[in-house]
């Protein structure tokens, strides 16, 4: 019948405090966020979000966080943050190579309840949308004005997964013992060679795999901007 309410979804969400400056501090982390198969693509999702941040600010709640995001929920989450960003104004990107402020952070942090990943996330993601104007503006695709976004990001991606990153070289550093022995029966000169030739080697494949999570990275921004210009989601 008209009007008749349907469950179209649900989240589950876990209560926790911890101490901060002054006192303790509430906290909500989303654990489980589901669309049942008939209602999904018709912004739900979304809709469930923002009814969990409009519980947490009800709540005086601090911060909310999210419990093991898998990539569509990641996507979900990014696209609800960016469209609060510029619903409010917050996290606007003064060049397309500079990083948000502590005062940008702390704003954001209040006013949306986003952790400072998110925070970041949403600030590279207006100055991706600020490249694409820019080069489409131009009319072209200047791999010259794409380069200091691609640097700041891959500096930031090097930090985070730097753990992940220097064990390439560690790895290297073994294989490079390795072929030290074996190159041992050609004498001194094809020993540093060989080590050498696997250092380098281990130096390109870390280059590499920053390549790899920066092209992941943007894919997602690509998505998400498409997203906020169609207002689906």
């Amino acid at each position: 019948a008209d009007g008749a309410r349907r469950v179209v979804g649900g989240v589950t969400v876990f209560r926790f405090s911890r101490w901060a400056s002054g006192g303790t501090q509430l906290l909500l982390r989303v654990c489980q966020i589901g669309i049942l198969p008939p209602f999904r693509s018709k912004g739900h999702g979304g809709r469930l979000l923002q009814a969990v941040y409009a519980y947490a600010a009800a709540q005086g709640a601090g911060l909310v966080t999210v419990e093991d995001p898998n990539a569509s929920f990641r996507l979900l989450r990014d696209l609800t943050d960016a469209r609060n960003c510029l619903a409010k104004g917050l996290l606007k990107p003064v060049s397309t190579s500079s990083t948000p402020s502590a005062e940008q952070m702390a704003e954001a942090r209040r006013e949306l309840l986003i952790t400072d990943e998110q925070c970041v996330r949403c600030h590279e993601l207006q100055q991706y949308r600020m490249l694409r104007a820019e080069l489409e503006a131009a009319g072209a695709d200047d791999e010259a004005a794409t380069k200091p976004f691609r640097l700041m990001i891959k500096r930031r991606l090097n930090k985070r997964h730097q753990e992940e990153l220097d064990s390439v070289l560690s790895i290297a550093e073994q294989q490079a013992a390795e072929a030290a022995i074996v190159a041992k029966a050609g004498g001194p000169k094809a020993d540093a060679a060989a080590i050498e030739a696997t250092k380098q080697e281990a130096v390109t494949k870390r280059k590499e795999r920053l390549g790899e999570l920066y092209d992941d990275l943007v894919s997602e921004y690509v998505e998400i901007a498409g997203y906020i210009v169609s207002r689906r989601g």
